[in-house]
């Protein structure tokens, strides 16, 4: 059998490659312990909220784990607030005036005694018709995406019914 040197030095070069590999992986495998002295890898992402997420592994499925940690910038303010329906069948806007949201929750209140819609201008809450999220008393929406108070409409079926919200801005 007849080996040219070519192919022994890709064999070599090769071995070097997947022996340089191993000691790689092994060397990032422990370098970090959290305070239980269980081995942990950590990384921050590359965007401006500071979020730093934290990966490790269960020692018995051997399945990631995988924890986050946010610190909120200062400038966050949140706002509370309740919007009533006065007369069922006229839809409202949450808000009269321009107000933005990065993120916020609707709940339709507990003590309503029918059904709210929420939506957009279109939003009714009539069951023949209605169009929009259903909001059972008690139960609650989160769009999920940034948005503006004066673009979301509820009404309802009940005179005096309504919703509190909590908005991240």
């Amino acid at each position: 059998m007849r080996l040219n040197l070519k192919k022994i030095l890709s064999y070599v070069l090769l071995l070097a490659l997947l022996i340089s590999v191993s000691f790689v992986f092994a060397a990032d495998e422990v370098i970090e312990r959290d305070d239980n002295r269980v081995p942990v890898s950590a990384g921050v992402t590359n965007d401006a909220n500071t979020e730093i997420v934290m990966l490790r592994t269960d020692p018995t499925s051997k399945a990631l784990i995988v924890t986050t940690s946010t610190v909120a910038p200062s400038s966050v303010t949140y706002t509370s607030a309740r919007k009533v329906v006065t007369t069922a069948g006229t839809r409202v806007a949450i808000s009269a005036t321009t107000s933005t949201f990065a993120d916020c929750d609707f709940q339709a209140e507990e003590n309503n005694t029918g059904d709210i819609a929420i939506g957009g201008v279109g939003v009714v809450a009539a069951l023949a018709t209605r169009t929009g999220i259903l909001l059972t008393p008690g139960t609650s929406w989160r769009p999920g995406y940034p948005g503006d108070l004066d673009a979301i409409y509820i009404d309802s079926e009940v005179n005096g019914d309504g919703i509190h919200y909590t908005c991240q801005s």
